[in-house]
This record gives structure tokens, sequence and C-alpha cells, in this order.
């Protein structure tokens, strides 16, 4: 105290000091804990989604390679199909005309799902690659020495579109080699694909030989009731035009995007 000897003291008692330490750490750990708790079951939520997404990407990619297998055997298994009926047509005895028109329908047949087989591609093609090999295949089936040009867009087609393509190239390229060029001189026949977009294209197949003269174009004809057929089920319209030889030219839909066009008839549109 001041003017005097006396010292005062003052103490606090253990057992308030560490009872408010403990009363403290208590409120620390009953904040703390839930949300470790809440942290620890969301990772092991986190890692199990983790463990099963892969095994479900696992088992899907077994399953997509397995269909790929199955897709493949298929069309090897097809073309080598058509290419027995090929030599089942070639021992036939029948009317030459007719037996050069199947082969080369079964010829561009072959060649489409050889290619699909070769690319492993199975929702889409392109027709870049596409058409080249389907129409060289029935200009060689025909026996022909017709010089082909090509001018074709990257464009895909897909799965529905591929076999009505390749029956329409394999028709118009054939009634070019058995009309325009029937007198036997060498021609030129070119092939173009514009990429329209939306899923649709021009498609172009021209010759320089004699023209509509010789062009069947009558109702009964069943390379014009095919082409009408193939066109109809790819959604479009057509025309044929004496331009130096005869043109044909058509809108198409190449992808199931223009399904609902998919169903339209056709128009042959005159000269």
């Amino acid at each position: 105290m001041p003017g005097t000897d006396i010292v005062a003291l003052a103490s606090v008692a253990t057992n308030t000091t560490w009872s408010s330490l403990h009363n403290a750490i208590i409120s620390v750990f009953i904040i703390v804990a839930p949300i470790m708790i809440a942290l620890v079951a969301g990772g092991l939520y986190v890692i199990r989604l983790l463990r099963r997404d892969a095994k479900r990407r696992a088992e899907l990619e077994a399953a997509n390679e397995t269909n790929v297998m199955l897709f493949r055997e298929i069309h090897h298994r097809v073309k080598n199909n058509l290419q027995s009926v090929q030599s089942l047509v070639r021992m036939q005895d029948m009317p030459k005309s007719a037996k050069i028109d199947l082969q080369s329908r079964l010829s561009a047949m072959a060649a489409m799902h050889e290619h699909i087989y070769r690319n492993d591609k199975y929702e889409d093609i392109d027709a870049h690659a596409l058409i080249p090999v389907v129409v060289n295949e029935v200009v060689h089936a025909y026996g022909s020495n017709a010089e082909v040009r090509y001018a074709v867009d990257h464009v895909a087609v897909d799965r529905d579109h591929i076999t009505p393509l390749s029956l329409l190239l394999s028709e118009l390229i054939t009634n070019a080699l058995k009309y325009a060029f029937a007198d036997g001189r060498d021609g030129i026949i070119e092939v173009k694909v514009k990429d329209l977009g939306h899923g649709r294209c021009e498609l172009v197949v021209a010759d320089n030989g004699v023209g509509f003269g010789t062009l069947p174009d009558t109702p009964t004809s069943m390379g014009l009731r095919l082409i009408r057929g193939v066109v109809s089920q790819m959604g479009g319209t057509y025309k044929f035009v004496n331009d130096n030889g005869t043109r044909f030219e058509a809108d198409l839909a190449l992808a199931s995007a223009g399904h609902d066009a998919a169903h339209a008839k056709p128009v042959a549109t005159p000269a």
C-alpha cells in the first residue's frame, strides 16, 4: 500500500483457470468436430463416386469395344456374302446386260462394306473417301475405260444414308457406262458433291456421252424406279439435264437431322 511496506498479492484459483480453458476447448470442438466429420464423410462419398464412375467407364469401354468388334465382323461377313453372290451371278445363265447391272450393284455394296470395315467407322463416313471407292468399283465391275473425275467435299454421311447413297451412285454410274458410252467411246464422268450445310448436299453426276437419246426414262424402267426410290429415301429432289451428255443433279440429305424430310416424294424436274 502507498506509504507502507505492505505488498498486496492477488491470485486466481487453478480450478477456475483450467475450467475456462476446458470450456473454450469444448466450444471449439463442438464447432469444429461436425465440420471435420462432414469433410471426411464428403471425401469418402466423393471417392466412392469416383470409383463407381471409373467402373462404369470401364464397363462402357468394354461394351463399346465389343460392339465395334461385332459391327466389324458383320460388315466383313456381309462383304464376303456379297462377293459370294457375285460369283453365283457370274455363273448364272442370264442376259448379259442384266448380269452386268446386278454385278455392278453388288460391287457397290461390297465396296461400301469393305470401306466401313477397313476404317472402323460405323456412325458416319466421309463422303470424300467413300464415293471414289464405290464409283471406282462399279467402273471396274463394268470393265470400262471411262475416266472419272471427282470434286467431293468432306461431308459426313451417317449410317442410315450410306447404303442409299451407294446404291444411287451405282445406278447413276451404271447408266452412264451402259448408255452414254454404248458406242464404245472413251468418255468422262464427273462426280461432284457440294456441302450445303445442315446435313444436306448437292450431288452431280455428269457424263459427256450421247445424252438423252438412249437414256431409259419410262416409269417402268428399273433404273429410274431405283433412282426415284433412293432419292425419296434420302429426302431429296432430282432432275436430269441434257448438257453435252447427261447430267444428274440432286439435293439430298446425308444425315438423320433431315429425318422429317426423308419421307418427301422426290420430284423429277424436266430440263
